[in-house]
């Protein structure tokens, strides 16, 4: 059947795409939909996260606006008036964090980057300065509240929501050690986990399989070099092993399960055959049951920082 998908930003009105699924990308040219109008954003934002709520409608937290600055407000849209209307106010403004629904509907927001230095103590340089503080949006009360100090300070990183109630955090740091560590709901802390396998600092991403395991992809080590690397994270064992490798390396593409529990990778970028930087329009499917990969068709169109929804 067919499904509509907000999309919002970057500095600009959101649209509705109405799409026919994951397969209709990877099969060429064809007309899968109309884009129509669907309301204005109270505030043009960009780096911004949206969060589709339970009851259907779509939460957009901060991000940064037409001045440079960033934003401090939440908005949400509603489907059924197609209106944004506000939603409260950051504790702390934001760009490039994350943003997770929780099992009890709650939305967890962890780090991001700010223009200005929060703690006005390093007037030496210039933004941005990583996050690490998280906030916890109520939707029965549309405000925010603190919810813990992660153990270190990151933005463009991942935050995956586990079946357990708890968050895995993996990569975007700035100058240090890319751990990963794992949110607790109950105590509302932080806790060190296991260091993945790969440092990874951003372009990954991090995919809740069925079984409770996190599929990591890609992304961009410390050398700056686009990484082919995948790696499975073991909610039980806490720790994290290699899964195949995703030939060539590459950052800022999409993971998407799928209803089997098959993982589609699309696009992203990386350094091509001929040893220059370029869009991917390849796509692939990964297996874990047996931990393989399958072509699956080639994209219309090479891209990166796009999304894929299931």
């Amino acid at each position: 059947g067919v499904m509509r998908r907000i999309v919002t930003g970057c500095l600009g009105a959101a649209l509705l795409l109405a799409a026919t699924g994951v397969a209709a990308v990877a099969q060429g040219p064809s007309v899968i939909g109309d884009i129509e109008p669907a309301g204005e954003m109270l505030v043009p934002r960009m780096a911004h996260t949206s969060t589709l709520l339970e009851d259907g409608r779509v939460l957009i937290v901060g991000g940064l606006d037409m001045e440079g600055t960033e934003v401090g407000s939440a908005e949400v849209w509603d489907p059924a008036t197609e209106q944004f209307t506000f939603a409260g106010s950051l504790i702390q403004p934001r760009l490039d964090h994350a943003a997770n629904r929780l099992a009890d509907g709650r939305v967890l927001i962890t780090g991001g980057a700010a223009r200005q230095d929060p703690e006005g103590i390093r007037a030496d340089r210039e933004g941005p300065f990583p996050l690490a503080s998280a906030e916890l949006w109520d939707p029965a009360s549309g405000a925010f509240e603190p919810a813990g100090t992660q153990v270190i300070a990151r933005h463009g990183h991942t935050s995956t929501a586990l079946a357990d109630g708890r968050a895995l955090l993996v990569g975007g740091t700035m100058g240090s050690t890319p751990i990963a560590e794992v949110w607790d709901p109950d105590a509302g802390v932080f806790e060190s986990a296991e260091p993945p396998v790969v440092e990874r600092i951003y372009g990954h991403t991090a995919t809740l399989l069925d079984d409770g395991r996190v599929l990591v992809t890609g992304g961009r080590d410390t050398a700056f070099t686009d990484l082919a690397a995948m790696e499975l994270w073991d909610p039980g064992t806490g720790q994290f092993e290699l899964a195949g490798s995703l030939e060539p390396g590459r950052i800022l593409h999409t993971a998407t399960r799928l209803a089997d529990g098959r993982v589609l990778i699309t696009g992203g970028s990386g350094v091509n055959g001929d040893g220059m930087q370029d869009l991917f329009s390849s796509a692939v499917v990964w297996d874990p049951a047996t931990g393989a990969l399958a072509e699956a068709g080639i994209l219309v169109v090479g891209r990166a920082m796009h999304r894929v929804s299931a």
